[in-house]
């Protein structure tokens, strides 16, 4: 799977996004006050559930790789 998602920009951008926003929501767990890029656990499975839609389904060749990209990537 590494060696897959190290030449694969699709991959790449999955994996490093499910780490930004695993990150915002354990941030906000522990904070005191409202962060703001903070999100719920709920917020991070609706996007977690689209983005590994989105990685599916570019794998099967049913989105381009644009598409993909903009679905899974949080620009902000």
């Amino acid at each position: 799977h590494r060696l897959a998602a190290k030449n694969n920009v699709v991959l790449q951008a999955f994996e490093r996004t499910k780490q930004k926003m695993y990150k915002r929501y354990e941030r906000t767990t522990w904070a005191d006050s409202e962060l703001p890029k903070g999100i719920s656990f709920e917020e991070y499975l609706d996007w977690r559930e689209a983005a590994s839609d989105a990685r599916d389904r570019y794998l099967r060749g049913e989105l381009t790789e644009q598409r993909a990209l903009e679905i899974i990537e949080v620009n902000d």
